[in-house]
């Protein structure tokens, strides 16, 4: 390619970059002193002037021709508004072209994108597009991908008719978070037999599913969970999408043969089926479907034991089962399992808790909250856990020592138990990255001896914890957002020291039902919102602070 032709694109591609139409949350002529030093730039280190265009980062050109035919922008920065001049669309032979993950200020996609007839690669997606699909976009015949997810973007019944009938070649379609409730489920059939993804969560479907909708082709992905307004029957189907290797669905769909079927589809990796009214027992068939990696049937009317062949799939790194009506104990013993997360929370469990849920090496979160364990929690073996939910719960006991070892744990829950916790021990002080923390309902003793701090802790909560001072390792809490100590035993006057707890973060204060006496403390947070100091012994004048407070949503 001839040196003039060079220089036409690297003028036109540095233009993409440098100039208004795309650019930098900071123009070139202004500082970058509000960000980390050159940090807007790092992506384009490469895109030099004195070098050919198709040696920069994020750029790809064709091997014979060096025609600019790929262009990634994933994560660069780009803000503003994509306009029909701009020089995006002198790139004609443009073949891959990824947006995502930018700031385009709800601006709506050009209807310029039509032109790129050698597109086969779109991907808008999170970069803060809004307003309707152009129908431009139903004329890349060439797309074999298209994702224009998690963006404000609206699915006209006339585009999305154009886009099934003149996409042939799509193998991936991805439109997560579209508002798509002006298209019948009806509109979901004759799309492209090449077709291997489909993905519209959350899109707000509504209306009748049709059952052939599970037997396109090529199918591998196929996601329609979050549409809760989706209705049919669907029935047991002939699964000629035996390649099937990812199914979520929600709405009111599900015959119970359907159900049972599903035990024909032995590639299926990940089956999501949230929010589908489903009742009755757990089929067995979880046991057969040996290559799951995650199992969602949360937020359904299951009922009855937990099948055992749950607890026995190798490969099983997610399962999720809360929000049902399921009874009885957990399985004593278990072998092969190693879960990531794990999620029972909400059902009618009931039984101690076994020492294999604390045996996991690479468990992550452990949800079990909302059922009736009894007994005591048990020894934590590693320190993998960053969630840990055991509320609601009628546990007894201590916590164990062993908790100290849970170094990454951000989220503890154990409110609503009959615990004896005793806040200011060693086992605390090791949580350094616990941000928050619930021993609210239980019987709590602190001991303010203990020098320490919970350095990132946001959320505080010990209300009808039976305590009678303030946690003292709060005046190191610089991160505090939330704090309830409200329907407790705290007497004599507030600490002058918590008026600057979480430098001026805290937001919400609830110190009701206390024996609290004294003045009215004064906290210096100017983004106070909601505070709480009734059913008190507090004396003298209101504070002025109060009136600064310009957020301040309910005072009592």
């Amino acid at each position: 390619m001839g040196r003039s032709t060079w220089k036409y694109q690297v003028f036109f591609l540095f233009c993409l970059i440098l100039h208004s139409q795309l650019p930098f949350p900071s123009s070139l002529s202004t500082s970058f002193s509000s960000m980390p030093p050159c940090s807007a730039l790092l992506h384009f280190t490469s895109w030099q002037e004195d070098k050919h265009c198709c040696t920069w980062d994020g750029v790809e050109c064709d091997k014979n021709t060096s025609l600019v035919v790929g262009l990634d922008l994933t994560s660069s920065w780009l803000y503003g508004n994509i306009l029909s001049n701009s020089t995006l669309f002198f790139l004609p032979n443009l073949r891959r072209l990824n947006l995502a993950d930018n700031a385009f200020n709800d601006s709506l996609i050009p209807s310029e994108f039509g032109n790129f007839k050698s597109l086969t690669h779109l991907n808008l997606s999170y970069s803060v597009f809004s307003g309707q699909i152009p129908f431009e976009i139903s004329q890349l015949s060439s797309l074999v991908s298209l994702d224009l997810s998690k963006n404000e973007l609206l699915v006209k019944a006339l585009v999305w008719k154009r886009v099934i009938g003149n996409l042939t070649q799509l193998r991936e379609l991805i439109l997560d978070s579209t508002n798509m409730s002006s298209i019948r489920p009806n509109f979901l059939m004759n799309l492209s037999s090449s077709l291997t993804t489909l993905s519209l969560h959350y899109c707000d479907l509504q209306g009748q599913l049709e059952n052939n909708i599970l037997c396109l082709p090529s199918i591998q992905t196929l996601d329609l969970t979050g549409n809760w307004n989706l209705e049919g029957s669907l029935l047991k189907s002939n699964w000629s999408c035996s390649s099937l290797k990812f199914l979520g669905l929600s709405g009111r769909m599900f015959s119970r043969e359907f159900l049972n079927s599903i035990d024909n589809l032995k590639s299926l990796k990940h089956l999501a089926l949230p929010g589908c009214n489903i009742t009755g027992s757990i089929p067995a068939w979880p046991g057969i479907l040996t290559k799951l990696t995650y199992l969602d049937l949360s937020n359904n009317s299951f009922s009855g034991l937990l099948p055992s062949s749950l607890f026995n799939l190798p490969n099983l790194s997610t399962l999720l089962l809360g929000y049902n009506q399921l009874v009885g104990p957990l399985p004593s013993h278990v072998s092969g399992l190693n879960l990531i997360v794990l999620s029972l929370s909400s059902n009618f469990l009931n039984g101690t808790l076994p020492s294999w849920l604390f045996s996991m090496p690479s468990l992550e979160s452990l949800y079990l909250y909302g059922n009736q364990f009894v007994g005591e929690i048990g020894e934590f073996k590693y320190n993998s856990l960053k969630y840990l939910n055991l509320g609601y719960n009628k546990l007894h006991g201590s916590i164990p020592r062993s908790v100290s070892r849970l170094v990454n744990l951000t989220t503890l829950y154990l409110s609503s138990n009959n615990l004896s916790i005793m806040l200011g021990s060693e086992m605390f002080s090791k949580l350094k990255n616990l941000e928050t923390l619930d021993l609210s309902n239980n019987s709590v003793s602190i001991n303010n001896n203990a020098a320490y701090a919970l350095p990132n802790l946001q959320y505080l909560y010990l209300a009808y914890s039976n305590i009678s001072e303030f946690p003292i390792f709060l005046r190191l809490t610089t991160n505090l957002q939330s704090l309830d100590l409200s329907n407790n035993r705290i007497y004599g006057q507030v600490p002058r020291w918590l008026g600057d707890v979480g430098n001026n973060s805290l937001y919400y204060v609830d110190l009701r039902n206390n024996l609290l006496q004294g003045p009215f403390p004064i906290l210096n947070s100017s983004n106070l919102q909601f505070m709480f100091f009734s059913n008190n012994k507090l004396t003298g004048e209101i504070p002025s602070f109060i009136c600064n407070a310009i957020y301040l949503a309910v005072l009592d």
